[in-house]
């Protein structure tokens, strides 16, 4: 627990210091497995799933979301999410998240987590998020308009990804990059 809040807090701090970033680009972070993060031996479940919020909140604070949300009085909320381990990651080991969104449609933004050892795939999450105001929903569109992103990514076929989701999170599909990255 502890380990959760001193890296959040972490994050939070560096993003000032940090470049900031287009929305669609990457966001990479480098962490260390800590005793607290494991059960016996390896990185546990829940210690995964603590460093995947903690990649979409530095994607939320270097490319200016979190603060657009803050002046709108959005909250991003998690509706969905799965992941699919590789390999494990022992005590004190180095790794690296990349978080990105990877779509939106009218309700829902997705976001993809890449674990990575050494640049070998430890683990990958798939990750829905809706933003929600006192009033209901908001549209996607709304933020992306507002941090000047103007088209969608180009695979629209978000059912075909969903089919498809344990082929993509192993690494057997690959997902082009936005435009605005290529």
């Amino acid at each position: 627990m502890t380990t959760r809040w001193f890296r959040l807090f972490l994050t939070f701090f560096m993003s000032f210091i940090r470049q900031k970033i287009f929305v669609t680009d990457t966001s990479t972070l480098s962490f260390r497995v800590w005793p607290f993060d494991a059960d016996l031996k390896y990185m546990n479940n829940s210690s995964f799933w603590t460093i995947a919020e903690i990649g979409v909140m530095d994607l939320y604070l270097r490319s200016g979301a979190l603060k657009i949300c803050r002046k709108n009085q959005w909250l991003p909320l998690m509706t969905s999410q799965k992941m699919v381990f590789r390999r494990p990651l022992k005590r004190f080991m180095k790794f690296q998240l990349e978080t990105r969104i990877i779509y939106w449609d009218e309700r829902t933004i997705y976001f993809n987590h890449i674990f990575l050892k050494n640049g070998k795939l430890i683990a990958n999450c798939f990750i829905d998020v809706v933003l929600v105001s006192k009033n209901g929903k908001i549209a996607p569109q709304k933020i992306m308009a507002e941090l000047g992103v103007k088209s969608k990514p180009p695979y629209n076929d978000i059912i075909r990804l969903s089919n498809n989701l344990n082929r993509f999170l192993l690494h057997e599909i690959e997902i082009p990059k936005h435009p605005h990255n290529l």
